[in-house]
């Protein structure tokens, strides 16, 4: 197994509830915004946001190192990424905006890019924060229990939606061999699932999507 809670506050310094909870008053307040107004109006915060929530010590530095950038380092960030990358794929490459999808001004204002990105961020950034941190065995260790995970879930919704005629790891023969992750079968077809998930490569995001030698 691997226990994620408790990696998460290791690499994270706050437990995830707390990321959560600080994340969606983020969300809440911006939420809360006009979308024609983003642009134009004073949507800013000061890092003191935090101050009247009860925790400890040293959690909402950490969310805001999590989530913004001040920014002289937005902009080195991004123009690293920028002369990394060539063609199409500097569009695919621009990490610094997903992972830090706010800016500290220098008066200490702090705004969002979008409320796109930061919900993307406080929801299934989590992963990322997680996978980012990580390290050679640790993160193949934590992609693969993610993928069990995964898994389960999407043979769980598969099972609400279709019933019992979906049946989860289906098997075949004598021996009970693993056919697929899952299979729905009804009178007429039977349809088979397997679940996949994973991330761009990085020969992908350096280089961008090419076609193949079958033109696929």
């Amino acid at each position: 197994g691997f226990d994620l809670p408790k990696t998460f506050a290791r690499v994270a310094g706050l437990e995830v509830e707390d990321y959560l909870g600080l994340g969606f008053g983020l969300l809440t307040h911006h939420i809360t915004i006009g979308a024609s107004l983003m642009a134009t109006a004073d949507i800013g915060m000061q890092s003191t946001y935090f101050d009247n929530a009860n925790l400890r010590p040293g959690v909402r530095d950490a969310m805001w190192r999590l989530v913004s950038s001040p920014l002289d380092s937005y902009q080195t960030a991004l123009q690293a990424e920028w002369d990394a990358t060539t063609g199409a794929a500097r569009w695919s490459a621009m990490r610094t905006f997903s992972e830090y999808p706010m800016i500290e001004m220098p008066d200490g204002t702090i705004v969002a890019v979008s409320r796109r990105l930061l919900r993307d961020r406080v929801t299934h950034g989590i992963y990322w924060v997680l996978a980012n941190a990580l390290k050679e065995n640790n993160r193949q260790r934590f992609t693969n229990y993610f993928g069990e995970i995964f898994e389960e879930y999407v043979q769980r919704c598969f099972r609400r939606a279709l019933g019992h005629g979906f049946r989860s790891r289906a098997t075949y023969g004598h021996a009970k061999r693993p056919l697929v992750d899952g299979a729905l079968a009804t009178k007429r077809s039977l349809g088979l699932c397997e679940c996949k998930v994973g991330a761009c490569s990085s020969m992908f995001v350096k280089s961008g999507p090419r076609r193949s030698s079958s033109g696929l």
